[in-house]
């Protein structure tokens, strides 16, 4: 899902000669998307048929991957209508969503920088959609997610660009605060996994390579998994059928399978879905850092998503846990999870800057635009919890954006000195410094955004940084806040493994972080 401020430039639709020769010559309809018999020998439709065999088995056999009760229909849905059915699809609206009950399918896909105004629902054009979306306006992605939905003889699909009031707000708002239950409750989500645009479409030609047992990492590295947005769409799912550029793949709650060209490959890999994930790991934070790891590295449209893109899998986890969301971070474990420094050694790099807008308070890895991951240091921690206060933008809305965050910590707190170097790769950080001289340990800024580098060593030159102990072996480095009082920080960066014996006779004080 995207801002509602998206402000691409319209193309127009496709031509349907381009659409076919996209596809297959077999496949001439699609670029109607009406529901015609399978053609038999046509990939596109063998590949259906396909999702739709797995599809049907899982409804029928898998009790592990049975919906409790049938979910309360969103409060828009396109009504593609019932399998055969070869009229235009239209955005339908309950009259009282939350009486009346449906199955749908959620599409999850690269909304891409070729969309516009065309594909979208908007306060001036909704009553024009609840007639009727003429398929030929659409692009191929969301006319062929049409055509897979009444393959799979369901009437109802969700698509964010067409259920969500584009440019407004509050719409956008409400409905991103329900990625949880809009994805959690889909019957199955489908997945345009190695369409970079919503122009490329679902069924693309799979690339066979069969000489190859596929593999889930060749599988991470489509498109879609580079953006923020689909990670919650794919965690969330019930069941996830993904369409890639070498192979389709099944996930469920009881299985995954990947299908190529003249076979299954069942991995050992099975399953979805956050509470497996949950069971899966030592600890609570071990499975938060994990998805922050894979979620800062991939790319946001709008960087004021930061948060947002998240929330589904917040609230979900927050169901299972009951423990207090803070920001991106979560109470119970926040001194593990204050530990988190940018990376820039990661596969997938990105940039690592502030955002031009507050985000989020600076102890939040969110507040951060780049790789993020987490310390090994654990327990026992040398600093303390005192207390935590976080302002949502949204007072409905609780893990989304954020206006202000106060963290108070008590711990050992030293003051600093800053040794820069040209540069620092791959374990050439900058140092700190004793008061002495002495070298303290190396440090991950923060905030190295090339265009504002000089400024930020500047400041730390000048205002000396502040080191809070938090294990023997992480320390997060602070700048004082100018205009606050004393002991009220922002924090700057963080200290890996640094000289223990530093620390040695540190007064503990009880410190203010925003």
């Amino acid at each position: 899902m995207e801002s509602s401020t998206n402000e691409s430039t319209n193309p127009g639709p496709e031509s349907p000669d381009s659409t076919v020769s996209d596809i297959c010559l077999s496949c001439r309809y699609l670029s109607d998307a009406h529901s015609l018999p399978p053609v038999s020998g046509c990939p596109c439709c063998e590949l259906i048929e396909r999702a739709r065999g797995l599809f049907e088995i899982c409804l029928a056999s898998h009790s592990e991957c049975e919906m409790p009760t049938s979910p309360p229909l969103l409060s828009r849905v396109l009504d593609v209508g019932e399998a055969g059915n070869t009229s235009e699809p239209f955005l339908y609206v309950p009259d009282d969503a939350s009486q009346e009950q449906g199955s749908y399918v959620a599409l999850s896909y690269c909304w891409g920088k070729d969309t516009g105004s065309f594909v979208m629902t908007t306060n001036s054009n909704i009553h024009e959609r609840r007639a009727g979306i003429p398929l030929s306006s659409l692009p191929t992605t969301l006319r062929e997610a049409v055509y897979i939905t009444r393959r799979l003889n369901i009437r109802y699909l969700w698509i964010d660009a067409l259920c969500i009031i584009q440019g407004c707000e509050d719409d956008w708002t409400s409905n991103a605060a329900k990625m949880d239950e809009i994805y959690g409750n889909a019957v199955l989500t489908i997945a345009a996994a190695s369409a970079r645009s919503c122009t490329e479409g679902v069924l693309k030609p799979r690339l066979y390579q069969h000489w190859n047992v596929p593999s889930m990492l060749k599988i991470d590295h489509e498109p879609i998994y580079h953006r923020a947005w689909t990670l919650q769409e794919r965690l969330l799912a019930h069941r996830y059928l993904s369409f890639g550029t070498e192979h389709m793949t099944w996930q469920c709650q009881t299985q995954t399978i990947i299908h190529s060209e003249f076979t299954d490959y069942n991995p050992s890999t099975s399953a979805l879905r956050l509470y497996h994930m949950m069971q899966n790991f030592q600890s609570p934070s071990a499975r938060w850092e994990r998805i922050i790891t894979d979620y800062t590295a991939r790319y946001l449209t709008h960087e004021n998503d930061k948060l947002p893109a998240l929330s589904g899998i917040a609230k979900k986890i927050q169901s299972h846990t009951s423990d207090q969301y803070l920001s991106g971070l979560w109470k119970n474990d926040i001194l593990q999870q204050l530990c988190w420094k940018v990376s820039n050694i990661i596969l997938k790099p990105i940039d690592f800057q502030k955002p031009k807008d507050y985000r989020a308070p600076s102890w939040s890895w969110a507040s951060i635009d780049g790789n993020i991951d987490f310390s090994p240091g654990r327990p026992p921690f040398k600093a303390a919890f005192v207390e935590c206060t976080v302002h949502p933008l949204f007072a409905n809305d609780l893990f989304g954006r954020v206006k202000s965050g106060t963290l108070v910590l008590e711990g050992p707190l030293k003051q600093s000195e800053v040794r820069w170097k040209d540069s620092y790769n791959f374990g050439n950080f900058p140092s700190l410094v004793g008061l002495d001289g002495s070298f303290v340990g190396n440090v991950w800024p923060d905030n190295e955004d090339r265009k504002a580098r000089h400024e930020v060593r500047a400041e730390w030159r000048e205002m000396r940084p502040w080191c809070l102990q938090m294990t023997s072996e992480a320390s997060i480095v602070l700048l004082p806040v100018r205009g606050h009082g004393s002991y009220t920080f922002r924090r700057v960066g963080f200290m890996y493994a640094p000289v223990k014996a530093w620390f040695e006779g540190a007064p503990r004080k009880t410190v203010s972080i925003i």
